[in-house]
């Protein structure tokens, strides 16, 4: 059972680094899965990699990361970027830490400025997103 449930928590994190950062630098898409792997436990999220990238946001119902929602998943992966994302992934499964954003736990694109940015420290801007933690 471990290796299932360690099996689904690689394919939803390299899931969401391929269709969050597949064209960020290795440093951007190691960023994107620290922050799902700092909100897993938290009390405001989900207890599970897969359930973190699919909890849905408390404000408006929607998704936390678009592409649960928008149906990116069912358009054809690039082979190269999907075995980057999954090195990636299985790395930070192992247990490597992307120190650069501590503690962050939200990130946007530089595209857009979200109002909920606003109640959040900025840690640092990695490529086209920026990185956020809670104020405690």
């Amino acid at each position: 059972m471990a290796d299932a449930k360690h099996d689904a928590a690689l394919n939803c994190l390299t899931a969401a680094i391929y269709y969050e950062a597949r064209s960020e630098s290795e440093d951007g898409q190691r960023a994107v899965a620290q922050v799902v792997l700092n909100r897993v436990g938290k009390p405001s999220f989900a207890s599970s990699v897969c359930g973190v990238i699919h909890q849905r946001s408390v404000a408006g119902g929607g998704c936390q990361f678009d592409f649960v929602c928008d149906g990116a998943q069912r358009h054809r992966r690039e082979s190269s970027a999907w075995t980057a994302a999954v090195r990636v992934a299985r790395r930070a499964l192992g247990g490597e830490i992307y120190d650069p954003i501590g503690s962050a736990t939200f990130y946007h694109t530089t595209a857009v400025s979200p109002d909920w940015s606003r109640r959040f420290v900025r840690v640092r801007q990695i490529g086209a997103h920026i990185f956020y933690k809670t104020h405690a």
